[in-house]
C-alpha cells in the first residue's frame, strides 16, 4: 500500500500569488500580440490588394476652370422672312476640352429656328444636334481626349472655337434676343472625370425691320 503523499499547506495559494503578480504583465503581452497580429493581417490584405501601405493617395480635387460659351451674328439687323446665322462659339482659357453642348433661348414669336450647321465645327464627333419639333435648338459636340486638360494635342484649346450654327429666319419686326439655356449648355474638361468648367455665356440681339 503507497504511502498517502503530503500536502504543505503552505504551498496553498501560491498559484493565486503568481497571478496576483504577473496578471497586468501577462494581459500587456496578450493585448501586444493581438496587435501585431492585426497590423501584419492588413499589411498583406493591402499586398494582395495590389496597394502600397505606405503610399497615402491625396484626396481628389475637383477642377474649377472658367469657361465661356458665346454667340457671334455677321450682321444685327435684318427683314422678315430673310434668314440671319448666328455662330456659337467657345472660350476653354488654356484649358483643353472633348466635349460641349450649346441650347439656346430666343423668341420663337419673333424667330425660326431653321436649321443647324456643323460642318466647320473645331469639334469632330457628331452627337445628336438639331432643331426639335417644339423649335429647341441644340447643338452637342465632342472630340478624343487622353484625359489631360493641360495640353493641347487633342480636343479644343483655344479662345474662338466654332461650335456650330443655327440658321434662323425672321417672323416679325422688333428685337429679339438669343442666349443660352445655362443650365444645358456647358463645356467638359479632358481629365477623364467629365468635369465641367465654371460657365459664363454671352448672347446677341437681332432686329428685324
Amino acid at each position: 500500500m503507497k504511502e498517502a503523499k503530503q500536502i504543505n499547506p503552505s504551498n496553498f495559494g501560491q498559484g493565486e500569488n503568481f497571478w496576483d503578480k504577473y496578471k497586468w504583465l501577462v494581459i500587456f503581452g496578450i493585448i501586444i500580440v493581438i496587435i501585431i497580429l492585426i497590423v501584419f493581417g492588413l499589411y498583406k490584405f493591402a499586398g494582395n490588394n495590389g496597394v502600397d501601405p505606405n503610399q497615402v493617395t491625396p484626396p481628389v480635387q475637383t477642377l474649377k476652370l472658367p469657361g465661356e460659351l458665346y454667340l457671334e451674328i455677321g450682321q444685327s439687323e435684318i427683314k422678315v422672312g430673310e434668314e440671319i446665322r448666328v455662330d456659337i462659339f467657345m472660350n476653354t482659357k488654356d484649358s483643353n476640352i472633348t466635349a460641349a453642348s450649346g441650347y439656346l433661348l430666343y423668341d420663337r414669336d419673333s424667330l425660326e429656328a431653321v436649321r443647324v450647321d456643323t460642318g466647320n465645327s473645331v469639334l469632330s464627333m457628331g452627337a445628336p444636334s438639331g432643331v426639335g419639333e417644339d423649335g429647341s435648338v441644340y447643338i452637342v459636340r465632342g472630340s478624343p481626349g487622353d484625359r489631360n486638360y493641360m495640353d493641347s494635342d487633342d480636343g479644343f484649346t483655344g479662345g474662338s472655337g466654332l461650335l456650330g450654327s443655327v440658321i434662323f429666319k425672321a417672323k416679325k419686326l422688333g428685337i429679339s434676343k438669343v442666349g443660352f439655356i445655362e443650365a444645358e449648355s456647358r463645356l467638359v474638361l479632358d481629365d477623364g472625370n467629365g468635369t465641367s468648367m465654371i460657365m459664363s455665356y454671352r448672347g446677341v440681339e437681332v432686329e428685324v425691320k
